[in-house]
């Protein structure tokens, strides 16, 4: 084997570990923005997006367009410390079960995090303050119709800022 030989071969090595590092990355930016146990964005993302809408919103402005409105909405799961306490693996299932149910009721375009705990938070863009309002309203109507199928007899509560 000639010098060229090693050379392509160690071009062809170096070329495989540049694309595995870079699948590596994207790998681990993912698992940094996603929340393991729901599968929504994380609180890193979250912080991210809410930037990103801001900016957004201040070229708007600067454009001298309509207002562009950005609505977030905490979300504390009342109630679930007696459950979680009483078993993390109810505890876990019931998080799941409230992620699935935010997912399903937020709008396409709203993006919807798992803070940490029993904790979640909602990017709504384009909603002004009263929709905003009417958005928490709708959550929680959804909520009191819901029993949970997850730990016998538990309703959902949470407790909704805007």
């Amino acid at each position: 084997m000639n010098s060229e030989d090693n050379c392509l071969g160690l071009r062809v090595q170096i070329l495989a570990l540049q694309r595995e590092v870079k699948r590596l990355n994207n790998e681990l930016q993912e698992a940094r923005s996603t929340d393991p146990m729901t599968g929504l964005s994380s609180k890193p993302k979250m912080y991210q997006d809410i930037e990103h809408h801001l900016a957004l919103r201040s070229r708007e402005l600067k454009k001298g367009a309509r207002r562009p409105e950005i609505a977030i909405l905490f979300i504390d799961l009342d109630g679930f410390k007696s459950v979680n306490d009483t078993s993390h693996l109810s505890g876990d299932k019931l998080i799941v079960e409230f992620a699935n149910l935010l997912r399903a009721t937020a709008r396409a375009g709203d993006i919807v995090a798992r803070f940490g705990g029993d904790e979640f938070c909602i990017l709504a863009p384009n909603t002004d303050k009263e929709h905003g309002d009417s958005f928490a309203e709708k959550i929680q109507k959804v909520l009191s119709e819901y029993e949970s199928s997850s730990v016998a007899g538990y309703r959902f509560q949470a407790s909704i800022g805007v």
